[in-house]
């Protein structure tokens, strides 16, 4: 689906309104437009973001996703692999879907990265042809089954304190 002319559309609306205005209300709807468009965009993602969720929620047998192409947002259905998560195949050995999921419902959390990290993930999801939702929830899944493998040293002290040294 198409933002651009969604955005475009409010801020021709926005401009018009200001039109039977004076010149500087005209000049102020100008300069609000340009500011805006980036977070209405934003906000039109989110939309389409719980959309998804609500999809997800209500269909069984798979998970709707937001992704973008070009710029451009595209949902899209992913069915759930028959034992395992979505996208990745089936469970490892031993490892029934309910381990992945343990309520076998949906949680949203919000997750803030550096930009570097970021790109990082995505090209590693877009490498192995899934979503960064996808990619990520498969990660987690597999690093909570093998717990701190490959540092030297055990946690101590709470969730945010690791003593002992990474091996290279």
């Amino acid at each position: 689906m198409m933002l651009s002319p969604i955005v475009d559309g409010l801020a021709d609306d926005l401009l018009r309104a200001a039109a039977v205005g004076s010149d500087e209300v005209q000049q102020a709807a100008g300069l609000l437009t340009a500011a805006l468009g980036a977070s209405v965009r934003m906000r039109l993602l989110e939309m389409l973001e719980q959309a998804a969720a609500e999809l997800s929620a209500s269909l069984p047998g798979g998970v709707a996703e937001v992704r973008l192409r070009e710029g451009e947002p595209v949902m899209v259905f992913e069915p759930v692999a028959e034992a395992g998560l979505p996208g990745t195949g089936p469970a490892p050995e031993g490892e029934t879907p309910d381990e992945a999921e343990p309520d076998g419902e949906s949680a949203r959390i919000t997750l803030r990265l550096p930009e570097g990290l970021k790109r990082q993930i995505e090209s590693a999801a877009a490498g192995g042809g899934v979503s960064v939702n996808t990619w990520l929830v498969d990660v987690a899944a597999r690093a909570l089954r093998q717990p701190a493998q490959g540092l030297g040293g055990t946690w101590r002290g709470g969730p945010k304190r690791f003593s002992g040294f990474v091996r290279g």
